[in-house]
């Protein structure tokens, strides 16, 4: 029966430790959005990728550049006013599959952060998956995969035209 219980209670105690592992505290996660949003809005890339996990931002190589200073140009075209709201969850799995058809994660992200604004009649969301690594809290970006790149690649002219006419 003692053997049981503390089976039992070691069980709890792991399982809370995993969860607790999975998400930020309250305090991080306000600091880690604040963090991304003020980097956002001084449209200040090197300060972004400061928040992204080094195997995220090593995606970034001379051959998938072109993709990602356009992809990091959107991300900050945008600013984020000061009434944001955000919250943290489990990874939405199914999303995640759907996301690993195009992309794939460097590290498996424990949890997702929201952060949803409006700004007059205009909304606008921001999904970053999150993973931690000693101690830290990082943006765990999902990488382009080589037939994405294509796709991007393949897709520019008609990008381009379509910005061009709506600037």
């Amino acid at each position: 029966m003692k053997r049981t219980t503390c089976a039992l209670l070691l069980a709890v105690c792991w399982a809370t430790c995993v969860r607790a592992q999975a998400q930020p505290s309250p305090a991080e996660a306000k600091a880690f959005a604040a963090q991304y949003v003020a980097a956002t809005n001084a449209k200040d890339i090197p300060r972004l990728l400061t928040l992204y996990h080094p195997k995220s931002a090593a995606c970034i190589t001379p051959d998938t550049k072109d993709y990602y200073d356009w992809a990091l140009a959107n991300s900050v075209r945008d600013s984020i006013p000061a009434n944001y709201k955000f919250t943290v969850m489990a990874v939405n799995e199914g999303n995640r599959k759907a996301i690993e058809s195009m992309a794939r994660f460097p590290v498996n992200p424990t949890s997702e952060m929201h952060i949803d604004y409006q700004q007059g009649n205009d909304v606008g969301s921001v999904v970053l998956w999150l993973a931690q690594e000693n101690g830290r809290w990082f943006a765990d970006q999902p990488c382009v995969t080589e037939q994405s790149l294509k796709i991007f690649r393949d897709g520019a002219a008609a990008r381009n035209e379509a910005q061009a006419h709506y600037k």
